[in-house]
C-alpha cells in the first residue's frame, strides 16, 4: 500500500478521539516502512493506493 505520511496524518486526524493514534506514533511507524523487493521471495507484487473512494491497484515497478 502506498502510504504517504501527510495523507495518513490527515486520515488519522479525522478519526474519533477514542481510536485516533498520536501523531508521533504515525510518524514513527511511517519511518519504519520500506518497499518490498522481489528478492524477498514474493510471488506477486502490486502498488495499491487510495483513490476515488476506493482502491487503485497497479502493476509493480521495480523503480519508484
Amino acid at each position: 500500500f502506498s502510504a504517504l505520511l501527510a495523507d495518513a496524518l490527515v486520515r488519522n486526524a479525522a478519526r474519533p478521539d477514542a481510536v485516533r493514534v498520536p501523531d508521533a506514533g504515525v510518524k514513527a511507524t511511517s519511518a519504519k516502512l520500506e518497499l518490498p523487493t522481489r528478492a524477498e521471495g514474493f510471488d506477486e507484487l502490486y502498488f495499491v493506493r487510495t483513490g476515488s473512494g476506493g482502491f487503485v491497484v497497479e502493476e509493480w515497478r521495480d523503480e519508484v
